[in-house]
């Protein structure tokens, strides 16, 4: 009789394996951690993309995207290098197809972001996908919506490759996810119009920060700054300058006038003036709930490091 077919909502669930950093003087730990989602590809509901549907809703294939909810959220300490929380359906069926791929069923694997893993499989019909190392550590559990839809056929982990000529050789260039929040006393920052750029190259992915003054970029992992400019070219105009993988150690002097101006308290970590860091190193102490003053001491340096995730 084969599983229940999988689709859209079913659920998710499982473990991701990530290294944690304990407080001081404990080593880097890895740590396991419940993945809870569900299977919820946006590109199913472009034209024409999705033709196949289960009690209503989309079929899910191998290769679904699926969303954690909540994302990884650190257990023990904080993330040495935060997960983006991404995942995907990694099996179908060995017989059955829809849209071109092996259709997915209950109790078919799932890969989720590891900390030690493997890019995700590429497919010919997929642009785009995780960019996280990937593992398979959870499980579809397809949910009855209705008449039962059942698939048969040994769980495979493709079916685009059998035509020939339209799997891609070269994978698709990694990124990583960077997501920040910016705060200004002057001007409310929700949902403006912004210029990114990204090593001095035009960033055209995103246009217009986010509800909470937010703005999350995907670029190259070999990107080193990036600057978010709002109300470019009015009087108001705000720009700030990000560090993205070339932070110095966060108990270092420069690692700490790092993380507060990718944190919006310093305007530059590079041309920062004495007076300018002990200015935002109050504002950040009084943020983060410390004592106040100016000082940096270990509690700054802790409070900063989990402030900016790392």
């Amino acid at each position: 009789m084969g599983m229940m077919a999988a689709k859209h909502t079913d659920l998710v669930v499982g473990m991701d394996m990530h290294m944690v950093q304990p407080p001081p003087p404990a080593p880097p730990v890895m740590v396991p951690h419940p993945v809870v989602g569900m299977i919820l590809d946006p590109a199913d509901y472009d034209s024409g993309a999705c033709t196949v549907s289960v009690n209503g809703l989309p079929r899910a294939r191998a290769g679904s995207v699926c969303v954690m909810s909540p994302p990884h959220i650190p257990i023990g300490g904080v993330f040495v290098m935060p997960p983006l929380s991404e995942a995907e359906v990694y099996q179908g069926s060995s017989t059955v197809t829809a849209d071109g791929e092996a259709m997915s069923a209950g109790n078919h694997q799932v890969l989720g972001c590891h900390d030690v893993g493997a890019p995700a499989p590429v497919r010919s019909w997929k642009t785009g996908g995780a960019t996280s190392l990937m593992k398979a550590g959870s499980l579809v559990i397809a949910l009855p919506g209705g008449p039962p839809v059942f698939v048969g056929g040994a769980p495979t982990t493709s079916a685009s490759g059998d035509k020939g000529g339209e799997v891609e050789t070269e994978r698709p260039e990694r990124k990583a996810r960077f997501h920040f929040f910016f705060e200004s006393d002057g001007m409310d920052l929700a949902l403006r119009d912004i210029e990114v750029k990204v090593d001095g190259a035009a960033y055209s992915d995103v246009t217009k920060s986010g509800p909470r003054g937010d703005v999350e970029l995907l670029v190259p992992l070999d990107a080193v700054e990036a600057r978010v400019t709002f109300a470019k070219g009015e009087p108001q105009e705000l720009s700030w300058v990000i560090t993205l993988h070339t932070l110095e150690p966060y108990d270092s002097d420069f690692g700490v006038k790092q993380r507060l101006a990718n944190l919006g308290y310093l305007e530059s970590a590079d041309a920062a003036t004495d007076d300018e860091l002990k200015m935002a190193v109050q504002s950040f102490r009084i943020a983060a709930d410390l004592e106040l003053g100016d000082a940096i001491d270990d509690a700054v340096k802790t409070a900063l490091r989990n402030a900016h995730y790392g």
